[in-house]
Formats: structure tokens, sequence, C-alpha cells
């Protein structure tokens, strides 16, 4: 692959927030996401860029499509699942945590904890599936959506004492 080719096809990797495998009707294709994903593996490997490759698809599988129990396609569960995937493990959970953005901060830390409680759910649900390690990441995220919250409550406590 020429150095313009790969140059491009990095430059699309880091800029993508569209689950692989999806068509251009929005519906999911298994084997397509599969191939995408080891085709990707293949390259950033190849071309020294797998840690930086595997935040960055992880981080985009972070706006995968929920079902009704707010999980994304079950390849996509099974992909984050995988024992070898820490690095794509990672990238989601930055992903999850960024989506928010920039936020109003509830001196109570609520909102936080209803984030905290929902990604608990989502937790229990993966690991009644099988999931455990996908579990793990959510309830890593939980745990965020938490001590942030408690940072919340402690600096609206400490800014009244003033």
């Amino acid at each position: 692959m020429n150095k313009s080719l790969s140059d491009r096809l990095c430059e699309i990797l880091f800029q993508f927030k569209v689950t692989p495998g999806i068509d251009w009707n929005g519906n999911f294709d298994a084997k397509r996401f599969d191939y995408w994903m080891k085709t990707v593996k293949t390259w950033s490997r190849d071309n020294d860029r797998y840690e930086a490759a595997m935040h960055t698809v992880g981080s985009g599988l972070s706006y995968a499509e929920l079902d009704e129990d707010k999980l994304p396609q079950t390849a996509v569960i099974e992909e984050l699942n995988r024992v070898e995937n820490d690095e794509l493990r990672r990238g989601y959970y930055l992903g999850t945590i960024n989506q928010r953005g920039a936020h109003w901060v509830d001196p109570e830390g609520k909102p936080e904890l209803e984030l905290a409680e929902d990604y608990e759910n989502r937790a229990n649900i993966a690991e009644s599936r099988g999931y455990s390690r996908y579990a793990g990441i959510l309830r890593v995220i939980a745990d965020e959506f938490k001590r942030e919250a408690k940072r919340n409550i402690l600096e609206a406590r400490n800014g009244d004492d003033e």
C-alpha cells in the first residue's frame, strides 16, 4: 500500500462515528463488521498503529445503535468481549465518557448517579448473557460516573462552606 493511501485510510479511521458493517439503509451486517475489524487489525499491526487504532475503533463503537436493553449489536459486544481486546475496550470506555461532552454540574450528582445505575444495569444484562469482559468495561464506566457524582457533591459542599 502506498503512503498516500495509507495516510488517507488512517485519516478516515480516526474520524469515524458510524458502526462498521452498517449499510446505506442502516442495516447491520455482522460478517461485514467482522471483516472490517480483521482488516483494521491487520493494517494497524502492519503499520505500527495498533494501540491507537484500537482506541479509535473502540471509541467509534461507543456510538453503535443500542437495542431495547441498551446494548449494541451482538457482533460488537462479542468483539469488545474478546480477551485480546483490552485496547479496544479502553477506547470504548473513553468514547462513552467523552460522548457526554460539556454538561451542567448538579451539586447533588443526580445525573451521574442515574448514568451509573444505567451502566450497572447494562453490565448485569451483558454478564447474564456471558459477556464478562464487556460487562466489566460497563462497570468501569458506571464507577467513573459514581466518582464524578461524589466529586460534584464534595465540591458543592466545600463551595457552600466558604
